[in-house]
C-alpha cells in the first residue's frame, strides 16, 4: 500500500514530546519496514526526526488554527502530483477529514479511503443529567460545541475510524456518531523503555513523574493540594517532577492557554516541585530512569494516555483515578487506582513511606502489548479491510 498520513499540530517546537508526532513515528515507520511505501504530511521539523518521507506542510498558529484554518492552497502546491497513486490516507486531525477529502478528490478525481484517527473529543465529562460538560481548553467563547459538531460531520465524511480504547468508543459511540467502521487499536511506545525496569532509581530522594500538560480540565491545580496533604512531613524526602513539554511559545499560544501558565507559577512555588523540560526521547528516558512512580492526571473522560504507558513500560507503577480509560491501561493494578481524594492520600503516603521497585515482569506485559510491530499489523489488517470496502472505482490504483 501507498500510505499517506496528515499530522496536525500548532507546536512544532518540540516534536518529540508531543505525543501525536510520537506515535505516527513509531507506527509509520513500522509498516515501512513492513514493505509499504509511507508519506507523512507534517511540519518541516520533522524531516530530521523520523526515517519515512516528510512533505513539509504549514503549521498552524493556534490550536483554532489547526481546527478551522485548513489551508487549501498550501496543502495542494506542497502535494502536487502525491495522489494519483496513494491507496489510503491517515488523518489525525479529525476536523479536516471532509477538506482533505474534497481536495484529493479535486487532485486525483479518485475517491481516497481516508482513516480518521479520533485521538481526543473536546470534553471534560459527563454530568448526571447525561450532558457534556466541553474540554475547557478548546471551549473558549462556547466554540466547544463547534468542535464536536465538526467531529461529527468529519466521522460521517471518514471511510473508517481508529479510537485508542474501549472507553472511547462507547463514549463515540454514545454521544457523538456511528462511523462506516470502527477499531479500536491502542497507540505504540517505544519497546526501548523496558530496559529501564532493569535500573533500580537512588533511594536518596523518591522521585514521583507528573508528565502531563497543565490544562484546567487535567485538575493540576487539585491534584497537587491532594499532594501536599500526602507528602507532609516528607517534602524533603520526595521531588515530584514536572515535564514542561510546550517549548517556545507564541504569544497569541500563551494568550489561550492563561491557565497552564497559571498553574505552572503556582505549583513551582512548592519546595517539592521541580520542572524539568527533556528536549529529546533520550533526556526524557533518563527521566523515566530515576522516577519511582507516576502520578496521572485528574481527568473525568481520558481516552487514553501515553505516558502513563510510558511510566507502567519501564515496571513503575502510576496512581490513577478511575475514570475513563484508565483502568484498561492498569490492568489488573487495582492497588494503584483510587476513588477519591482520601483514598489518593492514603494510597500515595503508603508509596512513599514503602517505594515501589521496577517490575521487569510489568514491563515486559505492557512493552509486549504495545510494541510498534504488533500495533502496526493491527494497523495494516483495518487499513486492508477499509480497502476492501471502498467502492470498485476506487481501487484503480491499488498495488
Amino acid at each position: 500500500m501507498k500510505i499517506v498520513s496528515y499530522l496536525n499540530v500548532s507546536n512544532p517546537n518540540n516534536l518529540l514530546a508531543d505525543s501525536g508526532f510520537v506515535l505516527q513515528k513509531l507506527l509509520l515507520e513500522t509498516l515501512s519496514n513492513f514493505g509499504h511505501e509511507i508519506v507523512l504530511l507534517a511540519p518541516i521539523e520533522a524531516q530530521k526526526l523520523t526515517t519515512v518521507k516528510v512533505i513539509p506542510i504549514e503549521v498552524p498558529l493556534t490550536k483554532y488554527h489547526a481546527r478551522f484554518d485548513f489551508d487549501w492552497k498550501s496543502v495542494a502546491t506542497s502535494t502536487q502530483g502525491l495522489w494519483n497513486n496513494v491507496d489510503i490516507l491517515i488523518v489525525n486531525q479529525v476536523e479536516i477529514a471532509a477538506p482533505l477529502k474534497a481536495l484529493t478528490f479535486i487532485e486525483s478525481q479518485r475517491d481516497i479511503p481516508i482513516v480518521s484517527y479520533v485521538h481526543y473529543l473536546p470534553i471534560d465529562s459527563i454530568n448526571y443529567e447525561q450532558e457534556l460538560i466541553y474540554d475547557s481548553s478548546l471551549n473558549d467563547v462556547g466554540l466547544g460545541s463547534w468542535i464536536l459538531g465538526t467531529i461529527k460531520t468529519a466521522i460521517e465524511c471518514a471511510d473508517a475510524c481508529v479510537v485508542e480504547s474501549q472507553f472511547a468508543k462507547e463514549l463515540l459511540l454514545t454521544k457523538i456518531g456511528n462511523p462506516k467502521k470502527l477499531k479500536i487499536i491502542h497507540p505504540p511506545i517505544e519497546p526501548e523503555l523496558q530496559s529501564l525496569s532493569q535500573v533500580n532509581p537512588s533511594k536518596d530522594k523518591i522521585k514521583i513523574l507528573y508528565n502531563h500538560r497543565l490544562y484546567a480540565h487535567y485538575g493540576t491545580a487539585e491534584l497537587f493540594d491532594w499532594i501536599d496533604v500526602a507528602l507532609k512531613g516528607h517534602e524533603n524526602d520526595c521531588e515530584v517532577l514536572v515535564t514542561s513539554p510546550r517549548g517556545k511559545r507564541t504569544q497569541n499560544q500563551c494568550n489561550l492557554d492563561v491557565h497552564s501558565e497559571k498553574v505552572a507559577n503556582a505549583i513551582c512555588s512548592r519546595p517539592y516541585v521541580k520542572i524539568i523540560e527533556a528536549k529529546s526521547r533520550t533526556e526524557y528516558h533518563k527521566v523515566l530512569e530515576t522516577i519511582h512512580l507516576g502520578i496521572a492526571p485528574l481527568r473525568s473522560a481520558p481516552l487514553w494516555n501515553l505516558s502513563i504507558a510510558d511510566v507502567l513500560a519501564t515496571g513503575r507503577p502510576v496512581l490513577t483515578s478511575h475514570s475513563g480509560a484508565f483502568p484498561e491501561l492498569l490492568e489488573d493494578s487495582s492497588e494503584y487506582v483510587f476513588f477519591d481524594r482520601d483514598e489518593f492520600i492514603t494510597k500515595l503516603y503508603k508509596l512513599i513511606e514503602s517505594p515501589p521497585i521496577p517490575s521487569p515482569t510489568l514491563a515486559e506485559r505492557i512493552c509486549n502489548k504495545f510494541h510498534p510491530t504488533n500495533i502496526a499489523f493491527q494497523w495494516e489488517i483495518f487499513l486492508l479491510e477499509t480497502l476492501n470496502e471502498v467502492p470498485v472505482s476506487s481501487k484503480k490504483c491499488i498495488h
